[in-house]
């Protein structure tokens, strides 16, 4: 007779060889693609995670994204300091703001696409969506896409974009979907009123500066104003990878509907704002 405890016991064993079934076919459609997934144990967890194959190892509760590795060093703030890039970033805020600021009206602002704005508006320019280049937008902003694309580990990682939330907008708290990257943002206008939550702690923007965080860590964003935020924010590899493991990694996102839809539609013109007098 087949026990309670006996049906406990053999349900862990079932999942897995179910969960090991699903890897063995995705790694050998991958494999067929061109992906290689066998060398590196920190890309099969990548893999196993963010296929939904195998659930992550969460070591910090307010650390939730649906891509993880758990070896990572791990810190919700990152100091600027540690990338050699930022300085540069910086000192070209004057034509990156003036760039920005030219777009005010422009048909290519599209709302942001994941749906977390709890109210008011929070509307985003693309240059780089996961190393697809809209080239339209690079175009209206050449000193902003030299500089971003001479960032070492930049273009592929994730997003690169300027973000505009206008006064009294407040987006709920969410973790991004990897920690396989660290986002960066760089001030450019500020109100006095509105700031960043990252795990617990709130900072503000400073025009002309870098903020660095690991987005797959809970945040939330609000701007009470007066007037809107601006920010330019792009996405890295996070340090501890090797280029072996990136180059595996940054083909995975072909393979993921959300983004070669939001591509598409950015080439396209499809979803972005009719209404050009939203910017205050």
């Amino acid at each position: 007779m087949t026990t309670l405890r006996d049906i406990v016991r053999k349900v862990p064993f079932a999942r897995k060889a179910v969960q090991d079934a699903k890897w063995r076919k995705l790694r050998d459609d991958l494999r067929a693609e061109g992906i290689q997934v066998g060398a590196s144990p920190r890309v099969e967890e990548f893999i196993r995670t963010r296929f939904g194959i195998s659930d992550p190892e969460f070591i910090d509760p307010r650390q939730r994204p649906n891509g993880f590795i758990k070896s990572l060093e791990s810190h919700a703030w990152w100091d600027p300091a540690r990338f050699d890039w930022v300085p540069k970033l910086e000192a070209a805020t004057p034509d990156i703001l003036r760039e920005a600021m030219a777009l005010r009206g422009s048909a290519q602002f599209r709302p942001q696409h994941d749906g977390i704005t709890e109210k008011g508006d929070w509307n985003v320019f693309y240059l780089y969506n996961y190393g697809d280049r809209i080239e339209e937008n690079c175009q209206r902003c050449p000193i902003t896409a030299k500089v971003v694309e001479s960032i070492p580990r930049a273009l592929e990682a994730g997003r690169i974009y300027f973000s505009v939330m206008t006064e009294g907008t407040i987006v709920k708290a969410h973790c991004g979907p990897v920690n396989t990257r660290i986002r960066c943002h760089l001030g450019l206008k500020v109100p006095e009123n509105c700031a960043i939550r990252v795990a617990g702690e709130a900072r503000r923007w400073e025009e002309g500066k870098c903020m660095v965080f690991d987005d797959s860590y809970e945040h939330d964003v609000w701007n009470h104003g007066p007037g809107s935020r601006l920010v330019l924010i792009l996405d890295v590899w996070h340090p501890d990878l090797k280029q072996d493991e990136i180059d595996s990694m940054r083909h995975l996102a072909t393979r993921l509907d959300d983004v070669s839809r939001l591509t598409q539609a950015i080439r396209t013109g499809e979803g972005a704002l009719t209404n050009h007098d939203w910017w205050a």
